[in-house]
């Protein structure tokens, strides 16, 4: 979110929701080059500057492309390297742009039919920046349960960042991200609004993963929200509280770009669910069963 330029988020917008975010006890910050062409990393740097402590970064390797900041980087304008050579220039690149020559958490970026590359390339030389002391943990970001299996059937990882694949409209990451759990894996639940639907509701244009949404998706978004209504109950907070609650989770990862998309997403997290409500989904075949009743407090 960080890096749009849509909407009227400048520069100065941006970098204050990340300071306001940080004052609200936000401690750790996730961004990649790919976001807004580099954008989201040149504003979490010059933020970065100004708030202390410092709080916890990530990012990401794994594309390459021109492209001028605060652009969408097409898929046809960006190319995947998993090279070591290219890790290494495009860590440096990251660190530059964010103002430090440590980074708490890199994640190989969605090494979609490239495992044994980006394990013998970008996995080797971000293994060689941890031993030098620059790179804290290593992981994978993807929405690919599949993706990630492959690379983690190579390497040891300390993380994993699972986007869209346990939503109140997707739940088919729950028992890999159970596994990772159990294998000592740390497991970041991201896109857990789907990329907008589940934000906005079946009556508006949001996206869903990133795509205008099928007619289907917006039907069962419509039944959810009426359920959610009569519970008194948002759909963002349901679907927020949904994804928080997974006991196998480290961590949620939301998109936020401006204080009140940040201040609304707190209040969400602290928003009280009716037991009930998790019941009529599942009742209607909105939820699955044993995933009714989330009752984990929020993270």
């Amino acid at each position: 979110m960080l890096g749009r330029t849509d909407h009227g988020l400048d520069d100065a917008a941006a970098i204050d929701a990340i300071r306001h975010a940080a004052a609200r006890g936000i401690a750790w910050f996730d961004t990649a080059p790919l976001y807004g062409a580099h954008l989201s990393e040149i504003r979490l740097g010059a933020a970065l500057a100004t708030i202390v402590p410092p709080p916890l970064v990530s990012t990401k390797i794994g594309f390459d492309f021109i492209s001028p900041p605060g652009r969408v980087v097409a898929a046809t304008a960006r190319r995947s390297d998993y090279s070591a050579a290219f890790a290494a220039r495009s860590f440096a690149a990251s660190c530059a742009r964010l103002g430090r020559a440590h980074v708490d958490l890199v994640f190989v970026h969605d090494p979609a039919g490239a495992a044994d590359v980006a394990a013998a390339g970008t996995v080797a030389a971000l293994e060689q920046l941890r031993a030098d002391g620059r790179v804290g943990a290593i992981g994978v970001g993807v929405n690919d349960v599949g993706v990630a299996r492959d690379l983690l059937a190579r390497v040891r990882l300390d993380a994993v960042l699972l986007a869209g694949r346990y939503t109140l409209l997707d739940w088919s990451g729950a028992s890999f991200l159970r596994e990772c759990h159990d294998a000592g894996i740390a497991t970041i639940v991201a896109a857990p609004l789907a990329s907008g639907l589940l934000a906005t509701g079946a009556r508006s244009p949001g996206t869903y993963l990133y795509q205008p949404a099928p007619a289907g998706i917006r039907a069962r978004v419509a039944a959810i929200e009426v359920i959610c209504e009569r519970h008194g109950v948002s759909l963002r907070a349901a679907a927020l509280r949904f994804a928080a609650a997974n006991p196998h989770a480290t961590s949620l990862l939301i998109g936020a770009g401006t204080r009140a998309e940040i201040d609304d997403t707190l209040a969400c997290l602290a928003t009280h669910i009716p037991a009930a409500l998790w019941d009529d989904l599942a009742a209607a075949g909105l939820l699955a069963a044993e995933l009714a009743r989330p009752t984990e407090p929020p993270r």
